[in-house]
């Protein structure tokens, strides 16, 4: 995990605390934090993603 690149300091966690998953999408090593939507991610990271059916105002269901 780069620390100095992460985005979890303004959260006022500890990095410790926090599980992270590391992908790779289209040649970039990504951090994704436990519990984070992947989608919401991947966008805020620069990514496009196509999607349809993803509303951000909703919760997760199924």
């Amino acid at each position: 995990m780069k620390c100095a690149s992460s985005e979890l300091w303004k959260l006022n966690i500890p990095m410790r605390m926090i599980k992270m998953a590391r992908i790779t999408v289209n040649g970039k090593e990504i951090d994704v934090p436990e519990g984070k939507n992947l989608l919401t991610v991947l966008r805020e990271k620069g990514e496009n993603i196509p999607g349809m059916c993803h509303m951000p105002e909703l919760d997760p269901y199924g």
